[in-house]
């Protein structure tokens, strides 16, 4: 269903495939939250595509936080 709304998630890229689709997906299926590096919103980048289909996402630093992880 993603591919069909996004069909930039499944094209290649540099001749790499791209997984931004399929860990959305998953996300989306089984209730995860996405962690990524991406900043800012907007095109095709993972915060914005989130942000579309109401899938909770966050930053590596968000994560810690939440995790309370301590180092």
């Amino acid at each position: 269903q993603l591919a069909k709304e996004y069909p930039t998630l499944a094209k290649e890229r540099l001749g790499r495939s791209r997984a931004d689709g399929f860990v959305i997906a998953l996300a989306q299926v089984r209730g995860y939250t996405v962690v990524t590096a991406e900043s800012g919103r907007g095109g095709e980048k993972i915060p914005s595509l989130c942000d579309a289909e109401s899938i909770p996402c966050i930053s590596p630093a968000d994560l810690i936080e939440k995790e309370g992880w301590g180092f």
